[in-house]
């Protein structure tokens, strides 16, 4: 802040003139890079896990009661193996610890299904792909009615996606046969995939959905029966920076971030420049909106901005004009302000940093008058 006082002979106006560095460079148009590129990334946030196993997933409450579809290894005749996955989805934002999985079936014949085969895959354009867990032959407890209480070793995280899943009974022909219950109509997401590698029950060699296989006995239920149990790990989404204000900057200038996510202001909180990291004369940081004081730096026509918030995510990166003003002038003056009975003093507020002033020329003009007046340096 500037002041200067004087006797009030004239109605005064103030014209104020700084000048800084030389060699200024106009500074050029605005870009903002894409606010999902691969600058923009996340890290992970873990909550404690309560006694009980969160729910991820439950396709369960809504039985069909058309018959299930036999998946199974027959030991004794393998080309009857068969398989049968239904997908669900991990949503954006999480992780899934998937630990045990509850599948509702249904055994015909004296069993008992002690043993079974359980696998995860990717998805592959609405169908089972490559195969991401895998176990052979675990145990699992009998129980009389065809149900399976899983619990998975190694507990698979999944990140956001779409996946499927697949248990096949081990058990004998002699033993009886395992049908997974479905789920009644509306289909969620995929319908149902089956394969029967080897040809025994004249089933698909490869995956084919449930209704083309027995869409012509005028099925159309094709969900499977499951729950997902495990640990939900809520992942902080990155920071995003929509816009920005002003649309060129010099040293010493505010520069306003606006968009979403940034978090609080903490000792991690930093904003990179051309991707050096910059914490000082930081005005205002919230969730969503950032203040800062541009530092003095070497540049070209424009530079780089990105911030990294308090959880450590990597915001999108934007750019800005950037140049070292020939002159600049002060803004918001005010004007006959009387301060004192016999003085009158003129503020003004400098749009560049007080220290990147070299020296300021005030001129005078009474009010009407169009010849500026010098004042002083």
């Amino acid at each position: 802040m500037k002041k200067m006082s004087f006797v009030p002979f004239f109605v005064l106006t103030v014209f104020i003139v700084t000048v800084g560095k030389l060699n200024a460079q106009p500074y050029s148009s605005i870009t903002v890079e894409d606010q999902h590129s691969k600058q923009a990334f996340s890290v992970k946030k873990e909550y404690p896990s309560s006694g009980s196993k969160d729910i991820l997933y439950q396709q369960i409450g809504n039985p069909s009661s058309e018959d299930g579809i036999n998946s199974q290894e027959y030991p004794d005749f393998p080309p009857n193996n068969c398989q049968v996955a239904d997908d669900f989805t991990v949503p954006e934002g999480e992780d899934w610890m998937i630990e045990t999985i509850f599948i509702q079936g249904n055994l015909v014949g004296p069993g008992p299904v002690d043993l079974i085969n359980i696998s995860i895959y990717a998805d592959m354009g609405g169908m089972p792909g490559p195969e991401i867990y895998f176990m052979p032959g675990m145990p699992v407890p009998p129980d009389p009615l065809g149900n399976f209480d899983i619990f998975l070793p190694g507990a698979p995280v999944l990140v956001s996606g779409n996946y499927w899943l697949s248990v096949q009974a081990m058990m004998p022909t002699f033993f009886g046969e395992w049908f997974w219950q479905k789920q009644e109509f509306p289909t969620i997401g995929s319908e149902l995939h089956w394969q029967n590698p080897n040809g025994g029950l004249g089933g698909p060699p490869f995956w084919e959905p449930g209704s083309v296989i027995w869409g012509g006995l005028g099925l159309e239920d094709w969900n499977l029966s499951f729950t997902l149990m495990g640990t939900r790990i809520i992942l902080n989404p990155p920071p995003v920076i929509n816009t920005f204000y002003p649309p060129g900057c010099f040293p010493g200038r505010f520069i306003s971030l606006y968009g979403h996510d940034f978090g609080t202001f903490l000792p991690t909180s930093t904003i990179f420049i051309d991707g050096l990291p910059f914490h000082e004369d930081t005005w205002r940081w919230n969730s969503d909106t950032i203040v800062f004081e541009m530092p003095f730096m070497a540049a070209g026509d424009s530079i780089s901005i990105s911030i990294m918030s308090d959880f450590g995510c990597i915001s999108n990166v934007i750019r800005l004009g950037f140049h070292y003003p020939e002159e600049a002038y002060f803004s918001y003056p005010y004007e006959n302000e009387i301060i004192y009975s016999d003085s009158l003093a003129i503020s003004v507020y400098p749009e560049t940093f007080m220290d990147f002033i070299r020296f300021a020329d005030f001129y005078y003009r009474s009010l009407g008058e169009t010849t500026w007046n010098y004042l002083g340096t």
